[in-house]
């Protein structure tokens, strides 16, 4: 059965809505856990700054990704411009 992209299926929404539910869920979860493990109270600024950190963590995974893909795009070229004047310099042989 095919979706039309200009008017998505309502049942995709709401997968999507149970998944975003289900994320909640597992953040609660967490929360409590630390909660019970630390035998603490987290009130909504403690869970923000919480929330805010597990953020700043996911963004410098990104980004440091994202620098080692470039630092290899780099490598890959330089690779295959000494490929290239290696080449000039030695032609196969036609022969």
């Amino acid at each position: 059965m095919e979706v039309d992209k200009k008017n998505p299926s309502v049942s995709k929404e709401i997968h999507l809505q149970n998944n975003i539910n289900l994320v909640k869920s597992y953040i609660t979860q967490h929360y409590d856990w630390l909660e019970k493990k630390f035998d603490i109270v987290l009130d909504k600024d403690d869970r923000e700054c919480i929330r805010n950190l597990v953020v700043c963590i996911v963004n410098e995974k990104h980004a440091t990704t994202e620098l080692n893909e470039h630092k290899l795009e780099l490598a890959d070229e330089i690779t295959r411009n000494q490929n290239f004047w290696k080449n000039l310099d030695n032609p196969a042989d036609p022969n």
